[in-house]
């Protein structure tokens, strides 16, 4: 069977921009094994960055250093 891939958006502009990161945490870790989960942080002015992973989404490792682009 093919492997599954999922983004999941986080974060964003709006007020809920921190219930949204908490909103991940709920979510990310009952998602079936095997999926291939492509973490995505939406910055409160509106950048798009990838996450290494969701268990460093998890820990509280959130960053900015590789921008998605729609190259």
């Amino acid at each position: 069977m093919a492997t599954k891939h999922m983004v999941i958006l986080f974060g964003g502009q709006s007020p809920e921009h921190d219930i949204s990161i908490l909103s991940f945490k709920g979510v990310y870790p009952s998602l079936p094994s095997g999926w291939k989960v492509f973490p995505v942080y939406i910055t409160k002015q509106g950048g798009w960055f990838l996450q290494k992973n969701g268990d460093s989404v998890l820990q509280g490792k959130i960053t900015q250093d590789q921008p998605c682009t729609l190259d």
